[in-house]
């Protein structure tokens, strides 16, 4: 069965203030076990765990006489759910958290004498729901930062000035994991680290790090963060990650 909710916020767009939203389902996200057959004995080998991806489905309501009135507010309410496209999902009872979804399936419409409905369908492809954005500023020293939420967060690391160490890179330590950056001459760089999406620009261009970096990731908890090679003025941000 649906839910009730106080508010849903897709896009930036409070649609319980333009419309009526009901049936919300809002299924937690599953675990999946991938599992071998155990030749010679009963059971199965757990090969290990992962999650699922949930599907958000509410309906949504406007007020409409009249054919072309509702189909005017049925095209309004897909605009707002545009296909293919990843937008921030909020409910108001969830504490400020949100998650990623987008549009997916077939739109249900249902005409009324005065009003009409469509059924909308987001798929969440990463399960988790995302929290507050944190920073914290790298310059000198070990900086030790306390990580919330339940789950691993994704750091993007922007550095200004960048100057390469004796190795010719920019190195990173955050984590326990290192990253490092190849940067041409002595100049300041700008280099920009997207650990979520794994992707390295230096002065607007894309880059790779060096064969023996890892992409960090920052479990709940107090994480070190620190230059390790070069120099820089770095600001490391991340979002709580909860699940």
């Amino acid at each position: 069965m649906g839910d009730a909710v106080t508010s849903v916020t897709y896009g930036g767009v409070v649609l319980t203030d333009r419309w009526v939203v009901t049936d919300v389902v809002r299924p937690l996200p599953r675990v999946i076990v991938d599992t071998d057959d155990a030749p010679g004995r009963d059971g199965v080998v757990v090969r290990g765990a992962r999650y699922g991806v949930p599907e958000v489905s509410m309906r949504v309501w406007a007020v409409a006489v009249g054919w072309e009135d509702q189909q005017r507010a049925v095209r309004e309410i897909a605009a707002t759910f545009p296909r293919g496209v990843e937008r921030r999902l909020s409910f108001g009872d969830d504490g400020g958290l949100w998650r990623l979804a987008q549009p997916t399936g077939e739109r249900e419409v249902r005409s009324y004498d005065e009003s009409v409905s469509v059924n909308v369908t987001l798929l969440c492809a990463d399960p988790v729901m995302y929290g507050a954005q944190c920073s914290a500023s790298l310059s000198g020293p070990t900086v030790t930062a306390t990580i919330g939420g339940t789950f691993p967060a994704r750091p993007r690391v922007t550095v200004v000035g960048a100057r390469p160490g004796a190795d010719g890179t920019l190195g990173l330590l955050i984590g326990g994991r290192a990253l490092a950056v190849a940067l041409d001459g002595p100049g300041g760089h700008g280099v920009d680290i997207d650990c979520g999406s794994r992707t390295c620009a230096v002065d607007g261009r894309l880059a790779l790090p060096t064969l023996d970096s890892d992409w960090p990731s920052l479990p709940p908890g107090a994480q070190a963060m620190s230059i390790a090679s070069g120099t820089g003025s770095a600001t490391v941000t991340w979002h709580e990650r909860w699940l």
